[in-house]
């Protein structure tokens, strides 16, 4: 059934189709009438349904021939989904000078400098700040500063029972939740 689109005689069948289609829309364009229109519509209508299963059985039977050619069977994907060309920038680079940048040594560079000064010149555009942190430190109670409570030396080094066995943690989750609630109390406490 695959081998039905690449038979010459299916080929030329659908070239003599395409041949008549034109011929319908020229008659359609000399004398113009609904009749016409309609006819060459529905010829347009049934070709283009038989060149998408003449497509399809083309690509299909391609795909069945090269399977065991992983390369081709690559090839044969890319043409059916038409990425068989390389696609250009629509924009090209320039430097400094205002000069096109082709070389891709040169657009690798010039990407390189561009993704390099992003946070510098972010950076400059932020004004400075009013208040030192110290000044957000010197404001709260220091009541609530004692919720926290002072890691020991060990504490840190201690093996932290696994989580699913993939990665290992520096804090036990049972501590960081105890100590999330400590300070949600603390915080709660304050507001009220």
């Amino acid at each position: 059934m695959g081998q039905l689109a690449l038979k010459s005689s299916n080929t030329k069948s659908l070239l003599r189709s395409i041949n008549k289609k034109s011929k319908l829309y020229k008659q359609y364009l000399h004398h113009r009438s609904n009749e016409k229109l309609l006819k060459y519509k529905t010829y347009k209508n049934k070709l283009t349904n038989l060149l998408r299963v003449a497509k399809r059985l083309y690509f299909e039977n391609q795909i069945e021939v090269n399977k065991t050619n992983i390369k081709q069977t690559w090839r044969v994907l890319n043409k059916a989904i038409c990425q068989n060309k390389k696609k250009k920038l629509t924009y090209p680079l320039v430097d400094d000078n205002g000069e096109s940048i082709a070389s891709t040594e040169k657009v690798a560079n010039k990407f390189f400098k561009y993704l390099t000064n992003i946070s510098p010149n972010l950076a400059d555009k932020i004004a400075p700040a009013s208040k030192s942190f110290q000044d957000f430190i010197n404001s709260v109670p220091s009541d609530s500063l004692s919720t926290f409570s002072h890691v020991t030396a060990e504490e840190p080094h201690k093996d932290p029972p696994r989580t699913g066995g993939k990665e290992r943690h520096s804090i036990t989750c049972k501590s960081l939740c105890l100590r999330c609630r400590s300070l949600q109390k603390s915080t709660a406490h304050r507001h009220l």
